[in-house]
C-alpha cells in the first residue's frame, strides 16, 4: 500500500440509516487498516441513505483516504493508547481519520469493515437496515521516474604508479525490470584507491646522489584504498512516516 496514494470505496445504506447533520445521524462507517487489533488506522464517516429514486449510490458515501493523511495523523496525536480521532482535511461532512498504536502502511496484514451505532443513550437503542461496502481499490500509483548511474576513471602514471575511481548512485524510485518498485533508499557510493612505486623514487633519488646508473634496487609498492557509501532512507525505517 505504500506504493500507492488513495484507497477508495463506495459505502450505501438503506433508508433505515436516518441522516440530520455531523452530529445527529444513526451509524457510522468504520475502515480499519493494520496489522492486528492493537495497531491500525481508521476511517470513519457517518452513513448517508440514498433516497434518490434510480440512484444506486449517494455521493456523500464514496470514501477516499489519502495515505499521507494517515501518517500526519499519527504524528500528530498524543502518547495516549486510546483511539484518537481527527477531521479528514476537505473531507465529507462528519468524516475523521483516527489511529491506535503504531501502525505503518508497509505493515498491513488485516482489513476490517463495520458499522458503528452512533445514539448515545443510557439505554442502548438497536438500529436495523443494510449497509452495502463496494469497490475497494487503490489509486494512483508512485510512478515517479527512478535513475541510476555508475563511472570511473583511472591515471596511470608511468611506471611511478596508478590512480583509481568510481562513483555510483541510485535514486529511491529505481528497480530493475523485474521489479515493481524502487528500494525507497537514496544510494551513493564511491571509491579511490591507488598504488604507488615508492622503489622507483628511492631509486632515483639515490642514483642522482652518486651519480650513478643504477637498476633498481628497491621495489616497494605501496597500496592504499578508501570507500564511502551513504544511503538516505525516503521514509523513517520501519515505518510509514516521509522523510
Amino acid at each position: 500500500l505504500l506504493n500507492y496514494k488513495i484507497i477508495k470505496l463506495y459505502v450505501n445504506g438503506d433508508p433505515n440509516f436516518k441522516y440530520t447533520d455531523t452530529s445527529n445521524y444513526d451509524a457510522a462507517m468504520v475502515l480499519r487498516i493494520g496489522s492486528d487489533s492493537l495497531n491500525y488506522y481508521e476511517y470513519r464517516e457517518p452513513i448517508h441513505p440514498d433516497e434518490r429514486p434510480g440512484s444506486p449510490w449517494n455521493p456523500l458515501n464514496e470514501v477516499s483516504i489519502n495515505m499521507s493523511d494517515l501518517t500526519q495523523v499519527k504524528q500528530l496525536r498524543d502518547s495516549a493508547g486510546t483511539l484518537q480521532f481527527f477531521p479528514v482535511p476537505n473531507g465529507p461532512p462528519g468524516s475523521k481519520y483516527g489511529v491506535i498504536g503504531n501502525p505503518t502502511i508497509t505493515s498491513i496484514t488485516q482489513i476490517a469493515l463495520g458499522v458503528v451505532n452512533n445514539k448515545k443513550s443510557i439505554v442502548a437503542s438497536p438500529i436495523t437496515g443494510s449497509v452495502w461496502f463496494n469497490e475497494m481499490r487503490v489509486l494512483k500509483t508512485n510512478d515517479k521516474s527512478g535513475y541510476a548511474y555508475t563511472f570511473g576513471a583511472a591515471l596511470k602514471m608511468a611506471d611511478l604508479g596508478t590512480l583509481n575511481f568510481s562513483y555510483s548512485k541510485v535514486d529511491p524510485n529505481f528497480h530493475s525490470l523485474e521489479g515493481r518498485f524502487g528500494t525507497r533508499n537514496l544510494s551513493n557510493n564511491w571509491d579511490f584507491s591507488g598504488t604507488l612505486n615508492l622503489g622507483k623514487i628511492i631509486n632515483s633519488l639515490m642514483a642522482s646522489a652518486v651519480s650513478l646508473k643504477l637498476k633498481d634496487f628497491f621495489t616497494i609498492p605501496l597500496t592504499f584504498s578508501h570507500t564511502e557509501s551513504y544511503n538516505q532512507p525516503v521514509y523513517l525505517p520501519g515505518t510509514d512516516i516521509d522523510l
